[in-house]
């Protein structure tokens, strides 16, 4: 096997790859922008076998104070943990922050305020 760098050539044989095995299961970003770097991984006679890329992605880690403060102040705290998050995103160029939610009430004010569920499990890995 072979690692190289992606090869913008190579874009159109990868959409096909992915509407042909993965185009209901998510959406297949331009590989080319927004990436720190663009991959694929090959046969000993360049037939591709995997490309991707590793993209730096946000997420927005926060603790509340639950038992000093109402509801509705935690909520507006939420709104401006918000604002600053999205400024720093637009700051560094990243597209897409992630809040990983446990509490049911946190999670359905992060979707009225334009979260969404993503599609699959979100794994991590130690590096």
């Amino acid at each position: 096997m072979k690692v190289r760098e992606l090869y913008k050539e190579e874009i159109p044989y990868i959409q096909e790859l992915h509407e042909k095995f993965y185009g209901k299961d998510f959406y297949l970003p331009d590989l080319t922008k927004g990436f720190l770097v663009g991959f694929t991984i090959t046969n000993d006679r360049d037939k591709l076998i995997i490309a991707g890329g590793i993209r730096p992605i946000a997420e927005t880690i926060i603790v509340t104070d639950r038992e000093s403060h109402s509801m509705i102040t935690i909520g507006r705290a939420l709104l401006e943990a918000l604002k600053i998050s999205k400024y720093v995103c637009d700051m560094h160029q990243i597209g897409l922050l992630h809040a990983f939610v446990a509490n049911q009430n946190y999670k359905k004010h992060l979707i009225q305020h334009g979260f969404y569920e993503r599609d699959g499990t979100p794994l991590a890995f130690n590096v």
